[in-house]
């Protein structure tokens, strides 16, 4: 009544992707993870990630103001180029370079 139906070379192609994925997710999953080093104490304590304002940004001591008049501190990166700090509204630090 029925016949035997050989696995067909797409079918193969379709299992094969399905486990490719399966084993990327797994592995981006597994590779995810926090920074921890252990303390005098045998402890583990969670390394703090650098943020923007600490990598290697060097104040010039002069200022930035804006069209509506906000002033920010202006800094200068390893290679020479001035930035300021802005915050979004969502709370996000970043640089904003100036043009000059």
């Amino acid at each position: 009544m029925f016949k035997w139906i050989k696995i067909s070379k797409p079918l193969k192609i379709i299992k094969m992707k399905k486990l490719l994925t399966i084993l990327m997710i797994t592995f981006c999953i597994s590779s995810y993870g926090q920074n921890v080093k252990m303390d005098a104490n045998g402890n583990y304590v969670a390394i703090k990630s650098e943020n923007a304002r600490s990598s290697s940004a060097i104040s010039t001591g002069k200022t930035y103001t804006d069209s509506k008049g906000r002033k920010y501190d202006v800094y200068k990166s390893e290679r020479g180029k001035l930035f300021i700090f802005v915050v979004s509204k969502s709370g996000n630090t970043y640089k904003k370079y100036l043009s000059i």
